[in-house]
């Protein structure tokens, strides 16, 4: 396996080596840092645009589930280009890709129809671009072997990038309407994958076995992993997509909206700071903390109503979203530095997006059948609840801890 090809399909790229180059993680940085950008801007936005465009909430959540659909299916073609042709090209083919989906949503406000075949590109977008991400995350890593401080620092990247990213974007659909919003978000999308033809980082010929990744979906010692990133990907379909729904039902106002996801995002920048370091030096059962705390906060959105409330318990959630969310990441990328890494980031994001699929199916029944709130936020505290799983079989539980020290062994 090469990590610095020197062509691709026979073009030179030489032109990109000789430039100045970003070192360790800066080009994914920089990259990550437009994609945020970009994406902050409209990601809030997108099941309320459905919304609109469709007129019945459980759409929304059917359009989601046929993206989740299109990655699972994109998967394992885009991990074979991946590895004939390098993750700095397949980024970059990510890059314009979601551009793509974005420009289909433009014209989806004259032709809602757009928008199913935009959830193909997106499904697209997915693959080509976070297969590579993550590998490229794992090997630029040195140092100690833990990702704590790294995973930490890319949070903060797509904090600080995303901070004005939700105010600006209600203000642009308030004076101006949805279609200058994604047309900035497009160029901004499109920029994000040229950064990583400057940096140290590439890799092509990676090991990829069909059989093997179809072998470890069923290992049992891969089980626990699973099932956390099934949890997360509840969690995201209840707190990324049913809340945002929610916020905008009781203030109807795209500008309040973004405000008060923006004001949450700006609390919550210097915990990550604190937690990656942490992490690094005592371990990962810091989850468990943010765990019972999100799970609480959770619970209690179905019963607000107004603003101040609104802005309260997502500035605390996306404050403790650190505790969860750092470790969370920190094991994957330790768990994948110990095995064939492209073959677990495929066997990662078609566990993921499977779930993603049935959750999204899940909140599509139950919006059709009209459930309470309450127990829409209910599963998304089951899916906090399934994170910690990632590092049960790594550490101790904290409860194991306190007994353990009780009865003095």
């Amino acid at each position: 396996m090469s990590y610095y090809p020197e062509k691709i399909n026979g073009f030179s790229l030489d032109f990109f080596r000789s430039r100045p180059c970003l070192s360790g993680y800066a080009g994914l940085y920089l990259s990550s840092a437009f994609r945020s950008l970009g994406m902050s801007l409209i990601g809030l936005f997108i099941p309320l645009y459905i919304l609109k465009l469709t007129g019945h909430i459980v759409y929304v959540f059917l359009f989601f589930a046929l993206y989740h659909f299109w990655v699972i299916v994109s998967d394992y073609p885009v991990a074979w280009l991946v590895r004939k042709w390098g993750i700095d090209w397949l980024s970059f083919l990510g890059s314009l890709a979601r551009a793509g989906f974005i420009f289909l949503f433009l014209q989806a406000e004259a032709q809602p129809v757009f928008l199913w075949p935009a959830t193909f590109l997106w499904g697209l977008t997915v693959t080509a671009t976070w297969l590579p991400f993550h590998y490229a995350f794992t090997i630029a890593e040195n140092m100690d072997g833990k990702y704590g401080r790294e995973v930490s620092q890319l949070q903060i990247v797509n904090k600080i990038t995303g901070l004005a990213g939700p105010l600006a974007g209600g203000v642009i659909i308030a004076s101006l309407g949805f279609r200058p919003l994604f047309a900035l978000a497009l160029v901004l999308i499109a920029i994000s994958g040229l950064p990583l033809f400057f940096d140290t980082i590439n890799a092509k010929g990676m090991r990829l076995s069909f059989k093997k990744i179809k072998g470890h979906l069923f290992r049992k010692d891969r089980s626990r992993f699973w099932l956390s990133f099934a949890g997360g990907e509840l969690e995201t379909a209840v707190l990324g997509l049913a809340w945002p729904l929610f916020i905008f039902l009781l203030v109807e106002s795209y500008e309040t909206l973004g405000l008060i996801k923006s004001l949450a995002a700006l609390v919550s920048v210097a915990l990550f700071w604190f937690v990656g370091r942490w992490i690094d030096k005592k371990g990962k059962s810091i989850l468990y903390l943010g765990t019972l705390i999100n799970s609480f906060n959770i619970l209690l959105r179905a019963f607000l109503s107004n603003p101040f409330g609104l802005f309260l318990v997502d500035s605390v959630y996306d404050f403790t979203a650190g505790l969860v969310t750092t470790p969370f990441d920190s094991a994957f990328y330790e768990k994948a530095r110990e095995m064939r890494r492209l073959e677990f980031m495929v066997e990662r994001e078609f566990i993921i997006h499977f779930f993603g699929m049935l959750a999204c199916l899940l909140l599509s029944l139950l919006f059709l059948f009209e459930v309470a709130w309450f127990w829409i936020f209910a599963l998304g505290v089951v899916g906090v609840l399934m994170r910690g799983l990632i590092i049960s079989q790594e550490e101790e539980p904290w409860w194991q801890k306190v007994k353990r020290r009780i009865l003095g062994r």
